[in-house]
């Protein structure tokens, strides 16, 4: 569709072939790398998260009660991994819209 649209986009000045092939392997890696990251949502929706961790802080108002704050280590769903599935998918999608006669 890539191809087509950007072969009859104007016939009087045709888009160089690099551009065209570009635009579909563009295509090609932003559609798998979408398509992984969703097949992969319940599998990391269930995936071990990292270890907490515990602090200790005061309550302000008398200095005498402490607190214990417990904060949740990163999740499988936001592992390095998914967040580089993301920014590729949304880099391709970015580079499926660019055209050197703006």
């Amino acid at each position: 569709m890539a191809c087509l649209n950007l072969v009859l986009d104007n016939p009087e000045y045709p888009q160089p072939p690099w551009l065209i092939y570009l635009h579909v392997a563009c295509a090609f890696i932003g559609a798998l790398a979408i398509t992984r990251f969703i097949q992969g949502i319940p599998a990391a929706l269930q995936g071990p998260s990292s270890r907490s961790t515990v602090a200790q802080t005061f309550v302000a108002h008398n200095r005498v009660v402490v607190v214990n704050i417990v904060v949740p280590g990163k999740s499988a769903f936001f592992s390095t991994v998914r967040c580089a599935m993301i920014l590729c998918f949304v880099l391709c999608l970015m580079a499926r819209f660019q055209s050197p006669f703006l």
